[in-house]
């Protein structure tokens, strides 16, 4: 389920880039962390990012290459997420208000968000990240055999009928 609901938002939010390439290009310039010269630089993040976000979300919904997948995913929340904090925190120190009330376009393709709903928002998704990382289960059809072999490890009791006496008698 979690690399369901984690391949999903990247699918999504990497299709909502490429819908609206400009705004997602001006996105990334508000961060001031990609110089704008030589052009090419913002160019190719802004085109090879939301295509990287797409083949992760769908290698997990489909079930492959899932821990190289999520790895990507986690490193992209990892540098996003701190950014949009410094950039909530430029805004608020700008406009003096509250953090709660801090509102901008962070470049996800949502259009305008609450700083603090995104950050919550990217940290869930960092943490399904890395628990799909670490998880043991690879694809559907590996789920049962994990389960599988979870129950095989659990010693259970069962009675057995030994004698003759204990079994059920067939109807002839």
């Amino acid at each position: 389920l979690a690399r369901l609901v984690l391949g999903g938002m990247f699918v999504y939010l990497g299709a909502l880039k490429l819908g609206a390439p400009f705004e997602f290009l001006k996105g990334i310039r508000l961060y001031k962390v990609i110089p704008d010269e030589p052009p090419i630089l913002l160019n190719s993040i802004g085109i090879i990012l939301p295509w990287l976000e797409i083949l992760c979300g769908a290698a997990l919904i489909l079930g492959t290459r899932i821990r190289a997948a999520a790895v990507l995913m986690a490193l992209m929340l990892a540098v996003f997420t701190p950014m949009i904090l410094r950039r909530g925190l430029e805004i608020r120190a700008e406009k003096g208000i509250s953090f709660f009330k801090v509102a901008f376009d962070c470049g996800c393709g949502t259009g305008v968000v609450e700083t603090w709903k995104k950050l919550l928002e990217n940290t869930g998704l960092f943490v399904l990240a890395i628990y799909t990382t670490t998880s043991r289960a690879r694809r559907f059809g590996e789920v049962r055999a994990v389960l599988k072999a979870d129950a095989v490890s659990k010693p259970t009791i069962t009675a057995k009928a030994d004698s003759v006496a204990e079994r059920p008698i067939a109807a002839k």
